[in-house]
């Protein structure tokens, strides 16, 4: 179904998000098994970790991974629920994020189907917001700019994050998708990041 499609399903009644978001366990998993065998496999090479400690490693972690799997999941479908529920009274705040995006980070209105300012229009006098595909499309866009500015700053440099991001790196800490007993397991071993 296309972006549009699941919009038209969403005004007439129907329940979806985006397929990023309704497919999000599984794309988290991806992320943090590739970011996991990539920090790995650096160990391997470097001769810091043997073949089987590895296996050992990577086996011994799966339990972890689904847990921040299942919490990201759990945090994000918190989000979307408290999004919708205030979709129609946020409409003008998600039209400001929208234009602001356009502006600022040349994001395409058209190409992500977000609602041209008639349409706003319209959606404001009949009290009805964003729909959940488009509010999961916004809501990428948000994570994608609020982690560039984080970046940006001084943040990722405070010492608070030290504990959990050994070697910190603006990049370890942006992008910690590595479970806890990995970062502590390699935090010896390694002159890179542990994430």
């Amino acid at each position: 179904m296309t972006q549009r499609g699941r919009i038209e399903f969403e005004l007439a009644g129907g329940h979806v998000n985006t397929d990023a978001l309704d497919n999000s366990a599984g794309v988290d998993c991806s992320d943090h098994e590739v970011n996991i065998k990539i920090l790995v496999d650096s160990l391997v090479t470097a001769g810091k970790v043997s073949a089987e400690e590895r296996t050992d490693l990577l086996m011994s972690m799966t339990d972890e991974v689904g847990l921040l799997v299942l919490e990201d999941n759990a945090a994000q479908n918190d989000l979307m629920g408290t999004s919708r529920a205030n979709a129609a009274s946020l409409l003008t705040v998600h039209a400001r994020q929208i234009k602001g995006l356009v502006v600022e980070r040349g994001l395409n209105r058209e190409l992500e189907a977000f609602p041209a300012d008639k349409e706003i229009r319209r959606r404001t006098e009949a009290g009805v917001g964003l729909t959940s595909p488009e509010l999961s499309t916004l809501m990428a866009h948000v994570k994608l700019r609020l982690k560039d500015e984080l970046l940006a700053g001084e943040l990722p440099d405070q010492e608070v994050f030290a504990p959990d991001c050994p070697n910190t790196s603006r990049v370890s800490c942006a992008t910690a998708s590595v479970p806890r007993s990995v970062r502590t397991s390699c935090a010896g071993r390694s002159s890179r990041p542990c994430s």
